[in-house]
Parts: structure tokens; C-alpha cells; sequence
């Protein structure tokens, strides 16, 4: 780097001239920064592209890279590098691209629907599950209802990524003294993010014999009235992953 007018990354107290620029970017953008030199250099090409720089305790920022030569009588002499930062916008982008999804996902499924004829309600239920399923980033999950004596939640409906899993194909024995049922009963969302978010009483209840995993529970109610749940996992030996968005 032979000349800056401002830090490549603000608050960076490292001198980069004389440096080699590669020491200022993270390795994932080593490739298509060097790939944006090569072209400024060898083919006197402009190019542009994004890069995003996570900062501890503050989030991301997002910059634009726009990398092209400088030219004297005709031969290139330097490749200059451009940043803007553009984490406001990137921001807003990202929101509507996510609402967008989220819109097409709620449109696809009512959409069918409403078309639907009453022997395919099934088929439609477990299609709009799996739509659910992947919009959230689950590997699994149930639709459970209960029993006419409320003391069993049964599977009625299963989406599975792997379909030898063998989570959730069985019955759910209520505990209601349990912090699980209390939530769902009062139509709050249950997640489970570590098994010392329970109690083993719980714990027995919700996995039986199976091995420990993040899942989200939401409630049904119909009325005011919890009738089932609809349970999202995700896969065994991973940590919780799900963003606030969406639960």
C-alpha cells in the first residue's frame, strides 16, 4: 500500500503502508480481492464487490470494494481501491429480501389452499410444514395435537430433511405442572437451546431415550385454547442456531 487517506477498517491503528494489502482483509475475500487486482493490472478492468467485516460487540458493517487502474500514457501504474460503506443500506436490502421470501413462503402456501380439494388437505398440510421447516432453517418438524384427555401430544404430521431420522414419530407424555405445558398453555413459544434449560422430569418427556437438540415449540390454540403444537428441531449435536427473526 503505497498511499490511504483513511484506515482500510476504521479503528484499525495499524499502519498499511508498505504493507501488503492481503493483511488488511479477512481470507475470505483474499481470492476476489487478488482476482480484482489481477484484472486492473493485466486487463485495465474495473470491478466491484462487497465485503462484510464483523466487529466484537458491535454487529456487522458492510462495505463496497470498487478496484480499477490508474493509468499514465496509456500503462497502468497503480490499481486504486475504493471503500464505501454501505451497512444501512445492506441492512434494508437484506430486510426486504427477507420480508420478501416471507411474503412469497405465507403466498405459496394460502395459494394452495385455497385451490385445494378436501381429500388433498393432507398433502397440503405437510407441504406447508416443510415450507415452514426451511424457512426457519429446521431439519425436523411435527405437528402435534392432543389427546381427548389431554395427557398425550400424538404426531400427526411429520417433515424430516433426513428421512431416517427417527425424531418425533412418537407420542409425548404431558406433564402440566411442566414449564413446558405452562408456556404453551398460556400461547408462548417454547425454546429449548441447552438440556439445562430443563428439568430431567422434562427432559425424559420431551426426548424419552434420544439425544439431546435445539427445537422451537409453538402453540396451537383455537379460541384461547391450546389443542397441539407444531415442534421444530434442529440436528442432533448442533448448537441453537436460530435467529431471533425467526422465532
Amino acid at each position: 500500500i503505497n498511499f490511504i487517506n483513511n484506515p482500510l477498517i476504521p479503528g484499525n491503528e495499524r499502519d498499511p503502508l508498505g504493507n501488503s494489502i492481503y493483511q488488511f482483509v479477512k481470507k475470505e475475500y483474499t481470492e476476489t480481492l487478488e482476482k480484482s487486482i489481477t484484472r486492473a493490472f493485466k486487463h485495465k478492468e474495473k470491478s466491484t464487490f462487497e465485503i462484510e467485516i464483523v466487529r466484537d460487540g458491535s454487529g456487522s458493517e458492510w462495505y463496497t470494494v470498487k478496484a480499477g487502474p490508474l493509468l499514465l500514457d496509456n500503462c497502468i501504474t497503480h490499481a486504486m481501491l475504493i471503500l464505501e460503506n454501505i451497512t444501512e443500506k445492506k441492512k434494508a436490502r437484506i430486510a426486504c429480501d427477507e420480508r420478501l421470501t416471507f411474503e412469497n413462503m405465507l403466498s405459496t402456501i394460502s395459494t394452495y389452499f385455497i385451490n385445494i380439494s378436501i381429500n388433498k388437505l393432507d398433502i397440503g398440510i405437510k407441504k406447508a410444514l416443510k415450507l415452514l421447516a426451511l424457512y426457519i432453517k429446521a431439519s425436523c418438524a411435527s405437528v402435534f395435537l392432543f389427546d381427548e384427555i389431554y395427557s398425550y401430544m400424538e404426531p400427526s404430521y411429520l417433515w424430516c430433511e433426513n428421512l431416517s431420522d427417527p425424531l418425533y414419530h412418537y407420542s409425548i407424555k404431558i406433564d402440566h405442572g411442566s414449564y413446558i405445558y405452562n408456556e404453551l398453555a398460556a400461547g408462548k413459544l417454547v425454546r429449548i437451546k441447552k438440556t439445562g434449560d430443563l428439568t430431567s422430569r422434562e427432559f425424559l418427556m420431551l426426548y424419552q431415550d434420544r439425544d439431546f437438540r435445539p427445537v422451537l415449540i409453538v402453540p396451537m390454540l383455537c379460541n384461547g385454547k391450546l389443542f397441539g403444537a407444531i415442534l421444530f428441531a434442529q440436528k442432533t449435536g448442533t448448537e441453537d442456531s436460530w435467529e431471533e427473526k425467526y422465532t
